[in-house]
């Protein structure tokens, strides 16, 4: 059971992190990142680079973008990542 829990958690915050860097990929991904985004012709490829972003966080990481992006309170536009 727990295993299933953590699994569902971990499938929840990459979905909610692909859908926020969906929508303004610009604002929130680095530089080189949003640079091969934009040199990308079709959006499956745009779509492949957002993947290729999230999956390269470490699990520490993505819960500290997931908390700055979704849980209010957390994290200030001052914190270093």
């Amino acid at each position: 059971q727990a295993g299933q829990t953590i699994e569902y958690k971990g499938r929840h915050v990459v979905s909610k992190l692909f859908e926020a860097f969906s929508s303004d990929p610009e604002m929130l991904m680095p530089r080189d990142f949003v640079y091969v985004y934009k040199s990308q012709k079709t959006e499956t490829d745009k779509k492949r680079v957002i993947c290729d972003y999230i999956s390269g966080m470490s699990d520490a990481y993505a819960g500290k973008i997931y908390s700055r992006l979704f849980i209010p309170g957390s994290g200030t536009a001052f914190d270093l990542l």
